[in-house]
């Protein structure tokens, strides 16, 4: 039996499991979210309920979806990608940042094996197929740059369904032998009801897929698509109880801390989401969880 792993369970990732539930493919499929589901959550995303407030959303998602589903609750890292993509056939990136994705672009370059790359935001959307014969993600996306936020740019619900179609359309295409979207990207507008598929090249002096030299820039914080959202991974996991003295509140399954004008959302094993602050205001309340997980 093949295994699909779809990374990201919000947006656009909510829309392809529930079409993944319903395809006829013969796989095991894997979940890996770092996030959880909140108010905004419920807004865009038709696989959650108010009952799954508070609640990791892969387990959310594999609860509902059935037993061919299986959860992984983490952060897709350098670190960890080697663990948590073992065996999987095909990657459906449903993600929302470039560092999550060059991730994905190593590992596939590294085992020779396809992803699929799907993004939206507004009314657009963009989609192609990855192979070890097509031009990598880096050659055509070679530098980091600010993640454009759906809460605050917004998000159509027809454009997350339009790109969960397409990129399970893909996949389906992909397990026959005959991806349509190999080494080309597809760009949709869903208000102007356009469709361009343009060619993309190799770029021969590529340093992911050519040279063999691309290298993640090390980050303390990772930057998230939100209105200034960070993610920070602690060493361990978290004993809630110790930050009792912050005022901490549990909601589900992590705990909320208001902190000055932001929001902290502390995970058990250890990440820690930074809302609506600089990064610096972030990395110094970080700092004071940090601190009180030491004492």
């Amino acid at each position: 039996m093949k295994r699909i792993i779809v990374v990201g369970a919000g947006g656009v990732g909510a829309e392809t499991l529930l079409l993944l539930k319903k395809a006829n493919i013969k796989a095991s499929i894997r979940i890996i979210d770092r996030d959880f589901v909140d108010a905004d959550t419920l807004k865009r995303q038709a696989l959650y309920q108010k009952t799954d407030l508070g609640r990791l959303k892969a387990v959310a998602a594999a609860r509902k979806l059935g037993p061919r589903f299986e959860d992984i609750s983490e952060h897709l890292s350098e670190n960890n990608a080697e663990d948590l993509l073992e065996s999987a056939d095909i990657v459906l990136d449903c993600t929302d940042n470039w560092a999550t994705r060059c991730v994905i672009n190593q590992w596939a370059l590294k085992h020779r094996k396809a992803w699929i790359f799907t993004s939206a935001i507004r009314s657009q959307t963009m989609t192609t197929t990855l192979t070890p014969n097509t031009p990598c993600f880096v050659c055509w996306n070679p530098n980091a740059a600010t993640p454009r936020s759906c809460r605050v740019e917004g998000i159509q619900k027809q454009t997350t369904a339009m790109a969960a179609q397409t990129e399970v359309a893909e996949l389906q295409a992909l397990l026959a032998g005959r991806p349509r979207l190999a080494g080309k990207l597809q760009f949709t507008d869903v208000c102007n009801k356009t469709c361009t598929t343009l060619p993309l090249a190799k770029n021969p002096a590529c340093p992911a897929c050519v040279k063999k030299t691309f290298r993640l820039p090390e980050q303390k914080a990772v930057t998230l698509c939100g209105d200034g959202e960070y993610l920070f991974q602690l060493d361990g996991d978290v004993d809630f109880k110790a930050l009792a003295s912050l005022r901490a509140k549990k909601f589900g399954d992590v705990m909320k801390i208001r902190w000055k004008k932001g929001e902290l959302v502390v995970f058990e094993s250890g990440r820690i989401l930074a809302r609506a602050m600089s990064q610096s205001q972030a990395k110094a309340a970080v700092e004071t969880i940090r601190q009180k997980m030491q004492a």
